[in-house]
């Protein structure tokens, strides 16, 4: 009986570290933070690269706030991606909050030059530690966009991101519209 106890442990030791082992999160890269957070924006450069990242906030100052940002912002965060789709929702899930509890904000936005921005989806701030939710269905594909994640009140919480509808990356080359006609040798005599 003392040799099969370990034999039976074995099933249940891989079924229990097996969840540890799906649980963990893509981190290719840190969210940019600061006076240069917009600037300095981290790329995502493809859906899989941003479904299931994960970070958290910290005290990192406030860099560039978009002036019809929901709330003030105290310890944003930047990140840009190139859309794919003309449309897309991304939730943003919260845990362990532990300044406020309260929890994240987050807006989708345009810019060229990280001083004027355009929104471009709805501002989620619940004031709750709970998931939010950001859609835009006004994105052009191979259009740079930016993704602003903040704490409410300077709330520091850790963080994962779903891309829940859309696509992120180049939406691939152009359609040629016919067949193509010219001369077939270009070069002579090369």
């Amino acid at each position: 009986m003392v040799k099969l106890l370990p034999l039976w442990l074995l099933p249940v030791f891989v079924l229990v570290h097996s969840q540890f082992a799906f649980s963990q999160c893509n981190i290719p890269f840190p969210p940019s933070t600061g006076p240069q957070g917009c600037a300095n924006a981290p790329t995502f450069c493809s859906t899989a690269a941003m479904d299931n990242y994960c970070s958290s906030t910290g005290p990192t100052g406030v860099g560039p706030c978009p002036p019809m940002f929901c709330a003030g912002c105290q310890n944003n965060q930047w990140f840009n991606f190139v859309a794919g789709s003309s449309n897309i929702t991304i939730q943003i899930n919260p845990s362990n909050c532990s300044l406020n509890s309260q929890g994240l904000q987050a807006e989708i936005y345009q810019t060229t030059n990280c001083v004027n921005f355009t929104s471009v989806s709805n501002c989620e701030t619940p004031g709750t530690p709970v998931p939010i939710t950001v859609t835009s269905n006004s994105l052009v594909p191979g259009q740079t966009y930016y993704l602003m994640i903040d704490g409410w009140a300077g709330d520091i919480c850790d963080y994962t991101i779903d891309v829940l509808a859309g696509t992120i990356g180049s939406p691939g080359p152009p359609v040629i519209p016919g067949i193509i006609t010219g001369p077939m040798n270009v070069c002579p005599g090369a």
